[in-house]
């Protein structure tokens, strides 16, 4: 049925209907993002192919020129991202295009990062940038900035040759950026916070305690030395050693 939607009753279908069957299409298109457009050779269970040819199937046949025109942007971003080139090409320019397009390219970042180990070096060469970093995290949104960090620290976790403390000064360059937006920078604070935690280093939290930033911090530095204390009693020995170090200087500017 998936590749003759032609033949659905379409006419009988209410504003109301379509509407829940497109928001259905384009939820779990997003959740998939890069969008597959190949079957494969073997498909054994339905989820093995991809829905992004139905739903331009049903796009064709069941919606108005305006809802078919709000969507065809997804379509659009998905069929230019079809390989390694044109994806690094997409993510080299996630600073310079609309918020929107940059939360989808962020999952994109998150999802490669996670899943193809055929991207990882070009992903990894990516984040070395400093440019491309301070970019970054001074111009996407706080969930494409979640996106972005899900995958650098997926990334540094697979490489043999990211010095330990690298990962965590990044975040702290953002929080030291941030200073004039306190939601921002509370966010890389907290950011810095994961990483060091991940990492097992403390430099980058003392650094963001002690400099500059550290004036504008006193809420933060309490709200998180309450979370780490709280998850010391449960967390396993490996990590609850790394919260005390992470306490002793969050307490210990």
């Amino acid at each position: 049925m998936a590749g003759r939607v032609n033949e659905l009753p379409t006419r009988v279908l209410n504003a109301e209907q379509r509407t829940a069957i497109t928001e259905a299409f384009a939820g779990y298109l997003l959740g998939c993002f890069p969008l597959g457009q190949d079957t494969p050779e073997q498909a054994t269970w339905a989820f093995d192919c991809p829905l992004l040819p139905t739903f331009k199937q049903w796009m064709a046949v069941a919606l108005d020129d305006a809802t078919r025109a709000e969507h065809q942007g997804l379509i659009t971003l998905g069929d230019g991202l079809a390989n390694s080139e044109q994806r690094c090409d997409a993510l080299k320019g996630l600073s310079t295009v609309e918020e929107p397009v940059q939360t989808l390219l962020a999952h994109l970042f998150h999802v490669l990062a996670h899943t193809s180990a055929a991207d990882a070096e070009y992903l990894w060469d990516l984040v070395k940038d400093a440019e491309w970093r301070s970019t970054c995290f001074e111009t996407l949104g706080h969930e494409a900035i979640q996106g972005v960090f899900s995958g650098i620290m997926e990334l540094w976790g697979r490489r043999t040759d990211a010095k330990d403390a690298d990962v965590s000064h990044w975040f702290a360059d953002g929080a030291e950026r941030s200073t004039q937006d306190a939601n921002r920078r509370s966010m890389f604070f907290g950011l810095t916070i994961v990483a060091s935690a991940v990492t097992g280093t403390v430099s980058a939290v003392r650094r963001l305690r002690s400099g500059p930033a550290g004036g504008v911090l006193p809420k933060d530095v309490s709200d998180w030395a309450s979370r780490a204390e709280a998850m010391l009693s449960t967390a396993p020995p490996l990590l609850a050693a790394r919260l005390r170090d992470i306490l002793s200087s969050l307490r210990n500017a």
